[in-house]
């Protein structure tokens, strides 16, 4: 049974983004055993995920926090984030790692010189394309979002979703983004 540690801290938008990665890892890698680790405070947008076996959280002290992981003994580290800090826990725990496709000079380009000579492939494909040498493939199926147990709608909704519509808008730091 493969444990893995997949690994996005931040922001909700890019949490999001990531929820294709995790549903096609879980359903295609046979016995997959997922955790995941992100900042306590985007605790919400992933906890009903039925994706994610067990969840970490990264609140500021990140030697306790490699010191938890080491006792977990994950077969492969899943780096959907790719920074200095995620490069950190990767070395601590010495395990095989596929890391995301995070393009740091051109999307700095384009967020800063609007010079956008970013991949075709959208942000969901690229965090895919990080688990193809385990084999696994986009199910078409989008992302993901889970509402918590209990959770329950206003009873007063927006006219637009009698129809049947409603929409997520997920908003970014940058215009360009």
């Amino acid at each position: 049974m493969p444990k893995f540690l997949v690994i996005r801290f931040s922001s909700i938008g890019d949490i999001v983004l990531t929820t294709a990665a995790i549903r096609c890892l879980k359903k295609q890698v046979p016995g997959a055993e997922l955790h995941f680790l992100t900042k306590r405070r985007f605790q919400a947008v992933t906890e009903a995920n039925p994706y994610i076996d067990r969840f970490h959280y990264f609140d500021d002290d990140l030697s306790a926090l490699i010191k938890v992981l080491k006792q977990e003994h994950f077969d492969h580290i899943i780096d959907l984030h790719a920074n200095l800090r995620t490069r950190r826990i990767r070395l601590a725990l010495g395990r095989p790692a596929l890391v995301f496709a995070k393009h740091g000079l051109r999307k700095f380009l384009l967020t800063n010189a609007h010079w956008n000579i970013m991949p075709e492939r959208h942000v969901a494909e690229r965090c895919l394309d990080a688990l193809a040498p385990l084999g696994v493939k986009d199910d078409g199926m989008g992302m993901d979002h889970f509402l918590p147990r209990g959770y329950e709608l206003p009873e007063k909704l927006p006219f637009y979703t009698a129809a049947g519509y409603s929409a997520f808008v997920v908003g970014a730091s940058y215009v360009t983004k």
